[in-house]
């Protein structure tokens, strides 16, 4: 029917729209759409995902999960080229009839180890001539590293001290195979010293004896990788009066890495060393952290009233600055300066002064 509105004729309009009830049940279709693509969808997806990776890990653990390393392959301790280790047995006397060096590397593949005799008579500066056997008694590890310092001019990294427990423990860990025992009293004879410690190298070589005196003595580790680099065995020849034959000295020391050697630019700086603090202790500590640096101490003296304050490292030569730098560093302390006073037979002069506290190796 129409309906007039205003004088006009509106015919019935027929709406397409749906109804409310048909509405709401389309909105909840498409709903149930969205959850089913967006929510049901990506869950199962992930459930499914996860079941592989599961999977997955099981078989490879069952098939492939590797075998815990056996202690029989695990590698000994490391030691780098041109490492070194001064080592010695201490009796119950408080002498060391047993002092060796170890060093790493070489020509070639090779490791060396140099025996000392213990009736070795070396002038150590500050300390006088003492025989190597009485190093360890009169300065303890210290004054030993130094006094082999001073006999072979190698520089030595660390000491291994041996007292009766520790050298018992090396030896058995070495003969631990179910064979005879190594026979340790060769070692402490010199004429047999060099022998027996061919043989004990020999011993040495072996990765399972090896492992086991380095977890029995872990300062003997260098001993050991030397040993394992084929080392073999110097003593070093001493004239009637305990002296050290220079020549079969230089002839064992050769081959050694150059950065086993002591001294700047491949030269020891020839040191006077001044007392300016009236302190001996602390004297023969500063004389020790030079020749580890790298200097030869030619003369030792005392400056009057011991009034040095503060240390100096006086070089006489421009050239030579940087030896006076690197014995500065080595002593921890000091002003560089030069001095050019003409003709100077030392190198470097250095003053210890009251700030110098000691110096760690």
């Amino acid at each position: 029917m129409t309906r007039p509105v205003g004088g006009a004729v509106l015919e019935p309009i027929h709406s397409t729209a749906p109804s409310r009830s048909r509405r709401s049940g389309r909105r909840a279709r498409r709903r149930a759409r969205r959850r089913f693509w967006f929510v049901a969808i990506p869950i199962s997806a992930l459930i499914v995902a996860a079941t592989v990776v599961a999977g997955d890990l099981w078989r490879d653990r069952q098939v492939s999960a590797p075998a815990a390393p056996s202690p029989t392959t695990a590698p000994i301790a490391v030691a780098m080229p041109g490492q070194t280790v001064a080592f010695a047995r201490l009796a119950a006397d408080g002498t060391t009839p047993l002092i060796g060096v170890a060093v790493v590397g070489g020509v070639g593949p090779h490791g060396a180890v140099i025996l000392l005799d213990p009736a070795t008579v070396i002038e150590v500066p500050t300390w006088g001539e003492i025989a190597a056997q009485d190093l360890v008694g009169r300065g303890g590890t210290g004054l030993l590293a130094t006094g082999v310092e001073v006999a072979f001019g190698i520089r030595i990294d660390e000491v291994a001290l041996l007292d009766d427990v520790a050298f018992d423990e090396a030896i058995t860990a070495s003969s631990a195979d179910g064979g005879p025992r190594f026979d340790e009293a060769a070692l402490l004879e010199p004429r047999t010293a060099t022998a027996a410690m061919d043989a004990w190298l020999v011993r040495l070589r072996d990765e399972s004896r090896g492992r086991d005196v380095t977890d029995a003595v872990p300062t003997l580790s260098v001993l050991v990788v030397a040993a394992q680099h084929e080392a073999i065995t110097t003593m070093i020849p001493i004239d009637e009066w305990g002296h050290i034959d220079p020549e079969a000295a230089a002839a064992a020391t050769a081959d050694l890495p150059d950065d086993t050697r002591l001294g700047v630019d491949g030269r020891r700086a020839a040191v006077e060393l001044l007392d300016g603090r009236g302190d001996e202790v602390m004297l023969n500590d500063a004389a020790a952290c030079l020749i580890h640096s790298g200097a030869s101490i030619a003369a030792v003296a005392d400056v009057p009233a011991y009034s040095f304050e503060r240390t100096a490292i006086v070089f006489h030569d421009p050239a030579r600055r940087d030896v006076a730098e690197t014995l500065a560093l080595g002593l921890g302390t000091g002003e560089v300066a030069l001095r050019s006073d003409g003709a100077n037979q030392f190198d470097v002069t250095v003053f210890i002064g009251a700030d110098f506290g000691g110096c760690v190796r």
